[in-house]
């Protein structure tokens, strides 16, 4: 609303504009996109250029950055990898000021479109799986270091604020949960929740599918734009059955992997000791 303004304010109503800005936000969120590729995904620069370019030119941010009312989703985005990189890009252990700023700019975030709201989490998964041996640690000797200790420090502030926000918003909304009429979200409102299941479960697989092949897109997924799932016959079913079953794979793959990575960690760090007590000292 207040970038909407100052678009008014200085160069009136004319659209032009207002879809100018909507592409320089675009180009500003790629920018922090291969940003992020390059320091918290590791990706060597070519990867993370390539990446840049790949979300810079996808169809299906069409969505967002040709229609004005998608701005939110281009702010919310912005804030959103900020917070990502205020909180793991500076080094592998943050500062609580570091904390402290990307939680505000996670509640830029969420002011801008709700779910951005999600980087509170997200910070806290990613900085669990960084710290994870550590934590392992922990768990097995039965004694909190200082690492564990910050860690629990920075997560207790996440999540407390992420608290605090969630109950501001409540109490905008004056105690109630959003409310959306029927022709917002038709699935909702489905009196079987067999059908609601089954067609929430086929949206989440439908989007996952229009990220690999984005041929069907629209300005206002509503109005009944996505027609229910009513029964197991349906082959859109199989979408969604296929869509689960490869997150479900990938998941496993990255537990794996986890494991490996920390397992040929402790053989690293163990390995020049055990060097030492081989060789005999002279």
């Amino acid at each position: 609303m207040v970038c909407g303004s100052l678009n008014y304010l200085t160069f009136g109503l004319r659209s032009v504009w207002f879809h100018a800005t909507n592409v320089a936000l675009h180009a500003a969120a790629t920018v922090l996109f291969t940003r992020v590729c390059l320091t918290i995904a590791g990706l060597r620069q070519n990867f993370a250029i390539l990446a840049g370019v790949l979300f810079a030119v996808h169809p299906i941010h069409t969505e967002a950055v040709t229609g004005i009312v998608g701005r939110a989703d281009v702010l919310a985005c912005i804030f959103f990898l900020i917070s990502l990189l205020v909180y793991h890009g500076r080094s592998h252990h943050a500062d609580m000021n570091s904390i402290w700023l990307s939680i505000v700019l996670g509640g830029l975030s969420m002011l801008a479109k709700e779910t951005g709201i999600t980087v509170f989490l997200l910070n806290v998964a990613y900085d669990t799986y960084r710290n994870w041996p550590a934590l392992k640690r922990t768990v097995q000797d039965m004694r909190w270091s200082e690492e564990t200790h910050q860690f629990g420090r920075r997560v207790s502030r996440v999540l407390l604020s992420m608290g605090v926000l969630l109950a501001v918003r409540l109490a905008l909304l004056q105690g109630s949960l959003p409310r959306f009429s029927q022709q917002d979200n038709p699935t909702a409102f489905h009196p079987n929740l067999y059908v609601r299941l089954l067609t929430f479960c086929y949206l989440a697989a439908f989007n996952w599918w229009l990220l690999l092949c984005p041929s069907t897109l629209s300005h206002d997924w509503q109005m009944g734009s996505i027609p229910l799932v009513t029964t197991l016959s349906d082959p859109r079913n199989l979408i969604t059955f296929i869509a689960f079953g490869a997150a479900l794979l990938f998941v496993c793959r990255g537990l794996m992997d986890s494991k490996l990575h920390v397992f040929l960690s402790v053989r690293v760090s163990t390995y020049p000791s055990v060097i030492a007590f081989a060789v005999p000292i002279r």
